[in-house]
């Protein structure tokens, strides 16, 4: 009985030594400048679509929600739909881990600004602060607060979508109020309107 109540820990021990040996290792070949990017043509509904089913477990383990909302039709993008996903994800997990027990949700959306996609991830969370704001994409950053304290993190994760987001040729600025969430924007140059 003790051993089948220790499971699920050792289980979600396992699970964060995996991710975190999985982070460390993207970091290193980012900025050792050899993650191989293979860009193809690739719509941004499908890379939401690999973001949702990635942040299903935390959905599921945290009892937040993640909100998808994205058309049909915006300019193709000429990326890596992969390592776009997972730099998403990055800040969908943030948001989700950092939002209210009660009521806590991250929205995903994208429209077109032209041949321009731009992706907004936002959520109702603990927001940040303006000094830390401008800590964001320091690798092993994180912010002082009891909900951050809560949780055993690295601080890889929004390093980590900074440099994919860059070596993707895209752009990434972001507004919070504490208290109140955060909103990431990212901006890819797609191929034209289809």
């Amino acid at each position: 009985d003790m051993q089948r109540q220790l499971l699920p820990v050792v289980r979600t021990n396992s699970r964060r030594m995996e991710n975190l040996l999985s982070d460390f290792s993207v970091l290193n070949k980012l900025r050792a400048g050899v993650l191989q990017i293979k860009p193809k043509l690739d719509t941004f509904k499908n890379v939401a679509m690999m973001v949702q089913k990635r942040a299903e477990p935390q959905e599921a383990e945290l009892g937040r929600v993640l909100n998808v909302d994205v058309p049909t039709g915006l300019p193709m993008l000429q990326t890596d739909g992969e390592h776009l996903s997972m730099a998403v994800h990055k800040l969908v997990e943030n948001g989700l881990r950092y939002s209210p027990a009660e009521g806590g949700h991250v929205d995903l959306t994208a429209a077109a600004d032209g041949s321009t996609v731009v992706i907004s991830v936002s959520d109702n969370g603990i927001g940040m602060t303006p000094e830390e704001i401008t800590k964001l994409g320091k690798p092993f950053f994180r912010a002082d607060h009891d909900a951050v304290r809560a949780y055993k993190g690295s601080g890889l994760g929004v390093a980590i979508a900074y440099m994919l987001i860059a070596s993707l040729g895209g752009q990434i600025r972001v507004e919070s109020t504490p208290g109140k969430g955060t909103r990431w924007v990212i901006r890819m140059a797609g191929m034209g309107v289809r």
